[in-house]
């Protein structure tokens, strides 16, 4: 399977690598049991993408295996203007899991895609599946960071939240209500996926 090209770090400042790289010697240094972290956001343009990004980059960059899932369902991504396949894929059965997960230019890190499937927002995915391949994943690598979907856009925050071992939120200034954050860090708590904390992106 050939090389994704992992260029989410061009031009950062090295003030902004430094403090990604004490988010991820942070969670090195959790319970060895918090593996999987999920990052999220509560609106869209807040940049969990570019956060969950650099956060596994980070990750691999400390030596650790690290698996970045771009577990957005609703977005797709092409390469050679073919839409890969990926979680979708493997949850509905149609590929293995081992078939979709590509090498990065980074040593240490792959990264899986969301799937070929469009308009996934009102997929319902099952939760026994996806933890099932997330079981099979952590053989594989240190730890997994899942770029999941905003809260509240799609229907399966409670699958992310509650397959994963702790979570991030990602804050826009100004782009949200508080009320609405904190109401969004309780929901994850509901579904115990420990709150390891925010990360304040001013990109």
């Amino acid at each position: 399977m050939q090389t994704f090209k992992f260029d989410y770090n061009n031009n950062l400042p090295k003030e902004a690598q430094d403090k990604f790289n004490e988010i991820a010697k942070a969670i090195s240094e959790l319970s060895k049991d918090i593996r999987v972290i999920a990052v999220t956001s509560s609106a869209n343009q807040e940049g969990k993408t570019f956060v969950a990004s650099q956060i596994a980059e980070a990750l691999a960059q400390q030596d650790y295996r690290v698996l970045l899932l771009m577990a957005d369902v609703r977005k797709t991504m092409t390469i050679e203007d073919k839409v890969t396949m990926g979680i979708i894929d493997v949850l509905s059965g149609k590929v293995n899991v081992e078939n979709v997960i590509y090498d990065t230019d980074v040593e240490g890190l792959n990264v899986m895609f969301s799937g070929a499937t469009k308009e996934n927002e009102n997929l319902n995915m099952d939760r026994q599946v996806y933890g099932v391949m997330l079981n099979c994943l952590k053989d594989e690598f240190n730890y997994i960071i899942v770029d999941m979907p905003t809260m509240g856009f799609t229907d399966n925050d409670e699958v992310f939240l509650k397959e994963a071992d702790g979570g991030i939120m990602v804050i826009q200034p100004n782009s949200v209500a508080k009320r609405k954050i904190k109401n969004n860090l309780k929901i994850m708590e509901i579904y115990n996926c420990k709150v390891l904390g925010a990360v304040l992106n001013n990109r």
